[in-house]
């Protein structure tokens, strides 16, 4: 299997998402996502727009599907618009920080640090 294609396995199963859910989220038909998967397809011919949709939904680039690279992000943080400050975080720092995120969302009742 191909590197694009394994990046977005990867993604999925760290993702806990299913290639139907993959489907539903990247609004995909089923026939364009069997493309993706399948080794038969050079995936090179794999449209754009559904490698961009595919990232979107993976909460990552198209850049990293693509070439493998955590492409910089940028972080804005502060509380109100006189406060904020600017970072620049790669993409495996940024999918870190929506982890995070996640665990509280689901866990606010817990301490999570």
């Amino acid at each position: 299997m191909d590197e694009i294609r394994q990046r977005i396995l990867s993604l999925l199963s760290e993702k806990k998402i299913s290639k139907a859910e993959l489907q539903r989220i990247a609004n995909l038909k089923k026939s364009t996502l069997y493309n993706v998967f399948n080794e038969k397809t050079d995936i090179n011919n794999v449209s754009i727009g559904t490698m961009k949709s595919i990232a979107r939904s993976l909460n990552t680039t198209l850049d990293y599907l693509i070439e493998g690279k955590n492409s910089v992000t940028k972080l804005v943080l502060g509380r109100d618009d006189t406060e904020k400050e600017t970072h620049k975080i790669t993409t495996e720092q940024l999918q870190t920080i929506q982890s995070i995120i996640e665990t509280i969302k689901d866990n606010p009742e817990e301490d999570n640090f």
